[in-house]
């Protein structure tokens, strides 16, 4: 039966909801990862620098942030989070919906991927969430792998896309990354030059 646009119509305005809430934070965490991306380009020129070293470790915290907030569990406290597993819950819950099994699939994969890519180290909830004590001793970045990161926020963003166009009927248009960066290499470049005045003019000083 051909799917149609009045059918479960609430149900489809919820998940709706949530799936334009999670595109919005897979929006953020790619200008994020712009930014890293931008940064480790210039990391040669930017070596030992203390403002951008400081700017790059709060950008990576607040990508991982984001980053654990939309694979949270489904309810805590019985509020809701706007989370991944919201979604798959409800996206099982209505009927008649093309390549709902392919969007289970997807789903359950992303948050399967997630749980192995946080369990190198319990980062999840040792650090990034909360700050563990022991784990304080012993922190470090490179436990977290920002390749694997980038690549699980690009499916979801592409699993996101696959809801919004079966169960939603909508057609999102994504930002281009490489877009992205040039927005962030211009805006560092512009910055530099207002740097170069505020030096000439002692203000740095």
């Amino acid at each position: 039966m051909v799917n149609n646009l009045f059918d479960n119509i609430e149900e489809r305005q919820e998940i709706m909801n949530i799936a334009l809430f999670l595109k919005d934070f897979c929006s953020e965490m790619q200008e994020y990862m712009a930014i890293l991306k931008v940064l480790e380009g210039l990391k040669n020129q930017l070596v030992q620098n203390d403002f951008i070293t400081e700017t790059r470790r709060g950008v990576e915290q607040q990508l991982l942030l984001e980053f654990v907030k939309v694979f949270d569990k489904p309810n805590f406290n019985k509020e809701e989070n706007c989370s991944v597993l919201l979604l798959h819950d409800r996206v099982e819950q209505i009927e008649k919906v093309p390549y709902k099994s392919e969007i289970m699939n997807r789903l359950q994969t992303l948050q399967k991927e997630f749980d192995e890519l946080v369990s190198n180290g319990n980062w999840r909830n040792k650090k990034v969430a909360h700050h563990d004590l022991r784990t304080l001793n012993k922190w470090k970045m490179d436990v977290v792998d920002f390749q694997k990161v980038e690549a699980l926020v690009f499916k979801l963003d592409n699993a996101l896309n696959l809801i919004l166009r079966y169960v939603c009927f909508i057609q999102y248009q994504d930002q281009d990354q490489a877009n992205l960066m040039k927005k962030y290499k211009h805006s560092l470049s512009e910055l530099c030059d207002i740097l170069n005045v505020c030096k000439e003019q002692g203000a740095l000083s």
